[in-house]
């Protein structure tokens, strides 16, 4: 107990500050290049900030030739920065360019991209400090077909942005990309803030990226996208986010099912890092895949959610759906996350906004001990009774140990405004939460956007309370 003990004050002296979403003040980005036949744009950055005021600056620091952007945010305000299309667009394929967006900040933000196009939006949840590494896998979906109307132009593309000069980045792909043939590395070289694109141009369902592995000897950042998926030829939609290195991966999740309605696209893909992994679906022995380094399966999301164990460490990657109440076969608007492993991980604050004018549904995740400790308040701190009326539902395969350490879900369709920052916080210990966001298909042929919003970070705590001590110590460091 000593040891345990010496290492939560060595923990306290490296961190104080209250765990909140992806929050930080340095964030690297690069954009993929959507279908602009379909929609790309406008593209935003939507800012939220904290207790502070907060001063904003985008840059491009491998071009000159971007103007800066410099934004001052009120503190607990949301705001909504326009980027041009042309300049942050990573284009073109296979070629080394100046696209790097480094968002820099005088206090603690969340901030994520987003596609605003009414019919093909998505969001990409940047991740601080979380999203950088010098090892990645590709997770992808290998069930939804590309619109073949664009050609194949609308297609499956992986990012790399550089921090640092002289990034040497290696890259296998497990299948032929634009101008590499499959299992063949090869090697670029990036400065700070230049990128490069790996397209795909296979448009089938079952054709997938699923597997390429991208190294560097300095950290990078990663962003992934698939553009304009479909179950049948409309809805389509872009689905994508920014990439964790497999040092932030782990090997337990949960995977929600995010609207309570008929006929709702629910999967997750899981990407097995390394050989002889096996996957089990709900503690169930008979519920249980093997992958090897580099292999994709998929499950369907039965029930309130499904809690996802392997023996070694996973990428899990959700694409979720709503139908189209004005198809006749129910087509499915999709969007799509990376799932942020449960282990010591989560977030006890999170700020969200809604967009978009249809369907708002909010999905909670967090064990039962904290579940009576939630409170909502809107930007001037003013309680909101969203959660007063919520049904939490136990994730079967979670309470194999104590009861207070089962998790629960829940998932409620808010009727918030738009544009109105509004926080989730527990007092007393961590949750992760998401949001699927559905644009008005009376308008538009309807889209959705969808996107975690808490820590993918592992052990952080929010100070030296009893609670949080306790929290801290059931939590075993991964060893790699």
């Amino acid at each position: 107990m000593k040891l345990s003990y010496f290492f939560v004050l060595l923990f306290l002296s490296i961190t104080s500050s209250l765990v909140k979403a992806q929050n930080g003040t340095v964030f690297w980005f690069v954009a993929p290049d959507a279908i602009h036949d379909h929609g790309d744009e406008p593209l935003y950055f939507r800012v939220t900030t904290f207790e502070k005021a907060a001063k904003v600056t985008i840059s491009m620091p491998a071009n000159s030739g971007f103007k800066e952007i410099t934004e001052s945010i009120g503190a607990n305000m949301f705001a909504t920065i326009e980027v041009p299309r042309k300049s942050v667009e990573n284009a073109p394929v296979d070629n080394i360019n100046n696209k790097g967006l480094l968002i820099e900040s005088t206090e603690d933000i969340t901030i994520y991209y987003e596609i605003a196009d009414d019919g093909n939006p998505d969001k990409f949840t940047l991740k601080g400090e979380n999203a950088l590494g010098k090892e990645f896998f590709v997770p992808s979906q290998n069930a939804f077909a590309n619109y073949s109307a664009y050609g194949g132009n609308a297609n499956e593309k992986v990012d790399i942005v550089a921090t640092e000069d002289n990034t040497e980045v290696t890259i296998i792909p497990t299948v032929n990309v634009t101008g590499h043939k499959k299992e063949v590395p090869y090697q670029i070289t990036l400065n700070k803030g230049q990128t490069y694109c790996i397209e795909y141009r296979d448009i089938s369902a079952a054709a997938s990226m699923a597997g390429t592995q991208i190294t560097a000897d300095k950290p990078i950042a990663v962003t992934i996208s698939d553009d304009s998926i479909n179950e049948t030829s409309h809805p389509h939609d872009i689905v994508g986010d920014q990439l964790i290195p497999t040092t932030v991966i782990g090997s337990e999740y949960i995977a929600v099912k995010t609207n309570t309605t008929q006929y709702g696209t629910q999967k997750v893909f899981v990407l097995g890092t390394e050989d002889d992994t096996h996957i089990f679906i709900n503690n169930d022995k008979d519920l249980v895949r093997h992958v090897n380094k580099g292999e994709l399966t998929s499950f369907d999301i039965t029930g309130n959610a499904i809690y996802i164990k392997a023996t070694r460490p996973v990428y899990a990657y959700q694409v979720s759906g709503l139908a189209n109440i004005l198809t006749s076969n129910h087509a499915n608007e999709l969007g799509s996350a990376l799932l942020p492993t449960i282990e010591c991980t989560g977030s006890s604050r999170v700020a969200f906004t809604r967009v978009f004018i249809r369907s708002f549904w909010v999905n909670i995740l967090t064990q039962q001990k904290n579940i009576s400790s939630f409170t909502m308040y809107d930007s001037d701190k003013n309680t909101v009774n969203f959660l007063d009326a919520v049904k939490w539902e136990k994730v079967e395969g979670t309470d194999d140990g104590s009861a207070e350490d089962t998790w629960y879900s829940a998932v409620i369709n808010m009727e918030l405004s738009t544009g109105t920052p509004y926080t989730i916080e527990n007092t007393k210990g961590l949750f992760h939460l998401s949001v699927l966001d559905e644009n008005d298909p009376t308008s538009s042929v309807g889209s959705v956007s969808y996107g975690y919003f808490s820590s993918y970070g592992r052990m952080h705590i929010n100070g030296p309370s009893k609670s949080v001590m306790e929290e801290l110590l059931s939590c075993r460091p991964v060893l790699r």
